[in-house]
């Protein structure tokens, strides 16, 4: 799947407004979980994805990340976000835009979980909370 494609699909199951909407909203998703989950799970699930989807998560500042936790003998921290909180994420880095965040992270959700094996959507979900593990789990 391309990226037009896996903003579609967003789309469409979202119930979202318009492509621009839904790559908004795909971005937001993307991004958040990426901070939720550790730097390897991280790797492991854009390593599943096509170079367009990659995109939707954007650039990481690797350099930066290696250089400045790694002088700390650290790694990059994972953000305890819980559902409320992921949600109110989204919602702000979408501008307040969509009608129903939870809706458009079911929506990302799904169709990430259409692009990564079983394996993977099992390690993923093995990191989050239990109340935005319901999320992952109804999409």
């Amino acid at each position: 799947m391309n990226k037009k494609e896996f903003v579609e699909k967003v789309k469409t199951r979202g119930e979202l407004k318009d492509l621009f909407q839904a790559e908004s909203a795909s971005k937001a998703v993307l991004n958040t979980l990426a901070k939720r989950i550790t730097p390897e799970e991280e790797k492991d699930m854009e390593s599943q994805l096509s170079k367009g989807e990659r995109e939707l998560i954007g650039e990481r500042d690797e350099e930066y990340r290696t250089a400045f936790f790694g002088r700390l003998g650290l790694r990059k921290p994972v953000e305890k976000l819980h559902k409320g909180e992921f949600l109110r994420r989204v919602d702000e880095m979408t501008e307040h835009q969509l009608k129903n965040p939870e809706k458009a992270t079911t929506a990302v959700f799904s169709t990430l979980k259409d692009q990564i094996t079983k394996g993977e959507a099992e390690d993923i979900e093995a990191q989050l909370p239990k109340d935005l593990k319901e999320t992952w789990r109804k999409s």
